[in-house]
């Protein structure tokens, strides 16, 4: 069939309806200028956090520097305190009268420097019977040390010791004590137990200086 004589069922395209234009909205110059500013300052706002961080940052170092300063400083002053202590047990230690065996005029010395060096003085021999103390009045009947394994450690390596806390085998004081050897012949024959009054810590840890509002501790 000839082209013209087919019947045209095909839908045409409508012409387009033309768009509708957008409604434009005025923003008010104040809220325009705002927004500016804000924008402005946002940089400003993040190299600020970044700066205030830094500078927490350092401060920690430095006040972690003066905590470990100032701890150092009050170890160094224990240290030279115990120190002491050990020379003052060394020195009557090594009394002429534990030479030659007479343990009742010791005695009586051991009780004048008790006085003198605010602590108590104890005497132990080789079976860790306590021979002199201190703490008691003369002729009270005297236990074994309260400190077996730390004495027996002195006869054995012949060195003197700093204890930690322990209770007192006379008395309920919880006390340190400087363990001593005694040497007569090259031979550890005695110990000799020096515990000075709890309080001496303290004591040393008061003439520290400490910032206001700042406490100090020692743990053994």
């Amino acid at each position: 069939l000839p082209l013209s004589s087919v019947p045209q069922t095909g839908l045409t395209e409508a012409p387009a309806s033309p768009g509708k234009a957008r409604p434009q909205r005025d923003y008010p110059v104040a809220l325009l200028i705002a927004l500016i500013a804000i924008a402005a300052l946002i940089p400003s706002v993040l190299l600020a956090g970044v700066a205030l961080d830094r500078w927490s940052r350092i401060e920690e170092l430095r006040e972690r520097d003066r905590v470990a300063t100032l701890a150092q400083g009050a170890a160094q002053s224990l240290d030279r305190h115990l120190k002491s202590l050990i020379n003052t047990a060394e020195v009557l230690a090594g009394s002429r009268h534990l030479q030659t065996g007479d343990i009742d005029v010791f005695e009586s010395i051991a009780r004048d420097a008790a006085v003198n060096a605010d602590g108590e003085f104890v005497l132990v021999n080789t079976d860790l019977q306590q021979l002199v103390n201190t703490r008691v009045a003369i002729g009270t009947p005297l236990p074994k040390t309260g400190n077996p394994q730390r004495v027996a450690e002195v006869f054995r390596t012949g060195k003197p010791i700093v204890t930690d806390l322990n209770q007192a085998a006379v008395g309920n004081d919880i006390v340190f004590a400087i363990l001593v050897p005694v040497k007569i012949e090259q031979t550890v024959r005695f110990v000799l137990a020096f515990a000075p009054k709890p309080s001496t810590v303290l004591d040393v840890l008061a003439d520290r200086y400490r910032p206001p509002g700042w406490f100090g501790a020692v743990i053994d």
